[in-house]
């Protein structure tokens, strides 16, 4: 018998119909609505009493010589205790200036007002270190005791209350410095508009003795 020849017989793959998915929608977020803002309440005009507003009238828009001014800080003086009298001098520094205008100077008559002052030691730095409480004015300290004051200049820098040679305060005898703050030396610093706001005296003061404090204040 003859051999017979056998055929492959290829099956062929089923045809795969691709089946498309319904787009998905997609939901469109809705912007939140933030509730509205209360409106804020205007504030009422600030009401000033009759003695102020005679004062002003008084004082108008014009200016004065020392004296005059002096005359008349205390004939419109309503105060029921022995005020201040003070000057605040405009230096007109250049806006880019950042650097104050500070020192010191002695008045010939002090200000009237009693400064409670501290000179630095291992005793008064462990102290605020602990409470961080600073009970005085001014500061003082010697030259040498500048790197004792760094583990406190975070209490003291805030306040303005940190030694520095600029305003004085750092000495090579703080002693003497003590002595001559109680004559009437002070520390003087212009404020960050280059304004110096500086106590003369007591309204109850003589005018010549207020008149010398001043024309001192303008020779800085």
């Amino acid at each position: 018998m003859g051999q017979q020849k056998t055929k492959k017989i290829e099956k062929e793959e089923p045809i795969k119909e691709e089946v498309k998915k319904p787009a998905e929608k997609i939901e469109e977020k809705k912007p939140e609505v933030k509730p509205a803002a209360k409106p804020k309440k205007a504030k009422a005009p600030r009401v000033r009493g009759q003695k102020w507003t005679a004062a002003k009238e008084k004082i108008g828009q014009k200016d004065y010589v020392i004296e005059e001014a002096i005359e008349l800080a205390k004939s419109t003086n309503n105060a029921k205790f022995d005020a201040s009298v003070e000057v605040h001098i405009n230096f007109q520094l250049a806006k880019k200036s950042k650097e104050p205008i500070r020192g010191m100077v002695k008045l010939p008559h002090g200000t009237g007002k009693k400064l409670n002052v501290a000179i630095a030691d291992d005793k008064l730095i462990e102290e605020i270190t602990k409470t961080k409480k600073t009970p005085f004015d001014v500061l003082l300290a010697k030259t040498e005791d500048l790197a004792k004051l760094t583990k406190i200049a975070k209490i003291l820098g805030p306040k303005g209350l940190m030694p520095s040679e600029k305003s004085g305060t750092l000495t090579a005898d703080p002693k003497k410095t003590l002595e001559e703050l109680n004559k009437g030396k002070i520390s003087y610093k212009t404020d960050q508009f280059g304004i110096l706001h500086q106590i003369l005296g007591k309204i109850s003061w003589d005018d010549k003795k207020l008149v010398e404090n001043y024309q001192t204040m303008l020779s800085v």
